[in-house]
């Protein structure tokens, strides 16, 4: 299969040594522009090329606020013959070509000593220098604060049913964050091996990219190399109560930054960032947001309404309390006078004597 990604490779114009590569669908422009500024307003500067591979769908706009970013924008459009030998219509329904486009990194290497891939649903919070020392493939347990069934967090969720040479037992890895390295075993075969995996085997794949990978870290024996386990805090789910001190928050999953009014409250910078984006010009989000009342406010604001909610939980507790405490007089005097009509009626008095006789 003739990808082009070789061709993707040639149109490179590299400035340093690495590079961090994120791929965005034309309606994702703008979650890809406020990554790419989070990126290069770092303490330090990101050492480090930016490329972003789009869809044709990607308007032209977008690309000339990215451009005037110092950001190398590639359309990736070379698997478009092949999506339906790539993916089955369930998995063309969820996900786009460009969740592919990561294999493409492979042959990036031959341009690069080492690539950084994300996911565009990343916030950024702090410096990443040191995820550089990883390698050389390296990814993460998948953050399992996201799964409600413990099921869930093995790897067998990347395939349906059993998979031949894949121990499906292991945590599951997330392929949200990768970094690679030229000490890959045949990396400059790698991305068309894995098309290959993908085609092969599409119909038993529910998450052909992650099941990819989850295939080559085992076979590269991903649990004894220490420098292949990034650590949760390059890929820490929201839900986690550590994404307060992680280095990336990966909102992996349905609920994202920009369509959770209450994940949007809890992160003031990906809002300011996102103001800065709009004023270059980018294109906005234009999908739904759920809990949308909260999402022009911080999370003080939102802190402020549940101590409001608990306050005024507190004070319906202590009025049920009040009614149930004279409900419970009410009701002891109810049964005393039941308990009097009682004997009385089988002729018993209160002093005990049975009038009967």
């Amino acid at each position: 299969m003739h990808t082009g990604f070789r061709k993707l490779c040639l149109e490179l114009a590299p400035r340093h040594e690495r590079a961090i590569v994120l791929g965005a669908t034309g309606s994702w422009a703008f979650a890809c522009g406020v990554l790419c500024l989070q990126l290069l307003r770092g303490s330090p500067p990101v050492d480090a090329d930016i490329i972003v591979l789009h869809d044709t769908v990607f308007s032209s706009r977008d690309r000339a606020c990215l451009t005037q970013l110092g950001v190398q924008c590639l359309c990736f459009d070379c698997l478009d013959a092949f999506r339906k030998e790539l993916l089955t219509e369930t998995c063309a329904s969820i996900f786009s070509l460009l969740s592919l486009a990561k294999f493409a990194c492979f042959d990036f290497l031959h341009r690069y000593t080492k690539l950084l891939w994300l996911d565009c649903d990343i916030v950024v919070q702090e410096s990443f220098d040191d995820i550089w020392a990883y390698g050389p493939l390296a990814l993460s347990e998948e953050d399992d604060h996201f799964y409600d069934h413990p099921a869930a967090k093995t790897c067998a969720i990347n395939f349906e049913g059993s998979f031949p040479g894949i121990d499906v037992s292991q945590p599951n890895l997330n392929s949200g964050v990768l970094v690679f390295d030229r000490m890959i075993p045949d990396w400059e075969e790698r991305s068309a091996a894995c098309l290959a995996f993908v085609r092969e085997h599409k119909k038993r794949l529910r998450y052909p990219d992650q099941a990819v990978f989850t295939m080559l870290a085992q076979a590269m024996a991903y649990q004894d190399n220490p420098r292949m386990h990034l650590p949760n805090r390059f890929n820490c789910h929201p839900r986690n109560p550590q994404s307060l001190y992680a280095t990336f928050v990966h909102c992996f999953g349905p609920y994202k930054v920009w369509n959770d009014g209450l994940m949007l409250a809890s992160y003031p910078e990906w809002q300011r960032v996102y103001k800065a984006w709009l004023s270059m010009g980018g294109s906005p989000y234009q999908g739904k947001m759920e809990n949308s009342e909260y999402g022009q406010k911080n999370i003080f604001a939102v802190l402020r309404h549940f101590f409001a909610l608990y306050e005024n939980g507190e004070k319906a507790l202590a009025t049920m309390h009040k009614e149930l405490v004279k409900e419970r007089k009410l009701r002891t005097h109810w049964e005393r006078i039941a308990k009097i009509l009682l004997e009385k009626k089988n002729g018993v008095d209160a002093e005990g004597k049975n009038h009967a006789e």
